[in-house]
């Protein structure tokens, strides 16, 4: 509940009181989100416009990483500052580890203070009325006693109110409540046997075992390992991994070989620092679709991450692997409005480099600076249906980028937002 009071205002602030030309403008925006590196289901703008009052959590984890970028000139002063304080708090809450518990903690309280003054500006009568704005005045002793409050969330655990459901209608209805406890405990008692647990037997002295048919039974079938709620947890991939671009198909759907390219046919051999290895005229290279970071992101050719992937390149023979990157430096100065780090080109011209794939670190969120480049709505697009173009209905418009290469870290992203302070201030 503490976590999800951050988001809580942000609807109603940025949508609620405003006219119906400011929705359409921030609808559009909202649409154009960068959702690279965020971590979020693909956004719905126009449903989360038209049911702005019956938001659900995920929907307003969303909104809180994103909006500030969206209703900067669409509410009042104040409203964009409850915004920006909002998502600065969330992404701290949202930190999975703490490396200098005395730093975060006095980050935290300013963060939360900050939310509460603003709010109190803007309206004193819910700051008292309710709850949820009191939970951020404790924020600072719960993560003491608990640690990082993303471990102690209990939005996810909602969604057992279906198992509870499904216990009371299959049950004689004489006893409800007696009856869900039981039909739990069975299933608890199911799972600690699947998983090897022992239990003591009649004497009260010795322990039993399950049979090694019995313990054996999960990991022969993953899908009552998903059934029982235990999940799946995937192996890491070694950092540096190269997945290739897919084959293509024929029209006859027969699969193409993949094509072999030269230096030359890539953009490593415009980069100023080709690697002396992969100047050999005799090996080919194959164009990837992803590369795996240390933090296990899986990082392709779109967005900027203080520097901008064009190409992923494997040779032949899986032996070397490289990323074509467009340098992007970290200004000194922070955004005026938005109070996030600025990514730029150096000298405004691209400069290309060629690292290893193992020194990508991590991937993180960035927006387009549209308040700068004064990027608007003037492209049209047809309306998809059932992912099929319909010309039922007029052509929305879509916010087209101006070509003005300057880029905000979302410092509000939940997304790796622990290691981002300090990568922008220690660059």
């Amino acid at each position: 509940m503490t976590l999800a009071a951050c988001g809580c205002p942000l609807p109603y602030n940025s949508a609620r009181n405003c006219e119906d030309t400011h929705k359409k403008i921030y609808s559009e925006r909202l649409q154009a989100t960068n959702t690279s590196g965020l971590s979020i289901h693909a956004i719905r703008a126009n449903y989360i416009m038209h049911a702005e009052n019956s938001l659900i959590g995920q929907q307003l984890k969303t909104l809180a990483q994103v909006n500030a970028f969206h209703v900067y000139d669409l509410v009042e002063p104040l409203q964009f500052a409850l915004t920006k304080a909002i998502g600065e708090l969330s992404a701290l809450l949202w930190f999975p580890e703490i490396r200098n518990l005395d730093e975060y903690l006095a980050d935290v309280k300013t963060a939360a203070a900050n939310v509460l003054d603003i709010a109190v500006l803007i309206d004193p009568s819910k700051v008292i009325l309710k709850i949820k704005y009191h939970l951020l005045a404790h924020l600072r002793e719960d993560i003491v006693r608990f640690g990082p409050l993303l471990g102690v969330a209990t939005e996810t655990f909602e969604c057992f109110n279906a198992i509870f459901r499904f216990c009371s209608i299959l049950s004689n209805h004489l006893a409800p409540s007696r009856n869900i406890a039981l039909q739990l405990a069975e299933q608890e008692v199911l799972r600690h046997f699947l998983s090897g647990g022992g239990w003591r037997g009649s004497t009260g002295v010795e322990w039993k075992e399950p049979a090694p048919a019995v313990a054996s039974f999960l990991g022969k079938n993953p899908f009552f390992v998903a059934l029982l709620g235990y999940g799946r947890h995937a192996q890491p991939q070694a950092s540096g991994n190269i997945k290739l671009e897919p084959l293509k198909r024929s029209k006859n759907r027969t699969k193409i070989a993949r094509v072999a390219l030269t230096l030359g046919d890539t953009l490593a051999a415009q980069a100023v620092n080709t690697p002396e290895m992969m100047q050999n005229p005799e090996v080919r290279w194959y164009q990837g679709k992803h590369v795996v970071s240390h933090a296990q992101d899986k990082c392709a050719t779109e967005p900027p991450i203080t520097g901008k992937i064009l190409e992923i390149l494997q040779d032949e023979d899986t032996a070397m692997a490289f990323v074509v990157f467009d340098v992007f430096q970290v200004s000194a100065v922070r955004h005026k409005y938005f109070g996030m780090p600025v990514l730029s080109r150096r000298l405004d011209k691209p400069t290309l480099l060629v690292i290893p794939a193992t020194t990508i670190m991590f991937e993180y969120d960035t927006q387009h600076d549209c308040l700068q480049a004064r990027c608007i709505a003037s492209g049209k697009q047809a309306v998809l249906q059932e992912r099929v173009q319909t010309e039922l209905r007029e052509a929305e418009s879509f916010i087209q980028h101006n070509p003005f290469d300057r880029f905000l870290i979302n410092t509000h992203a939940f997304h790796n937002a622990h290691p981002i302070p300090q990568e922008v201030d220690n660059p």
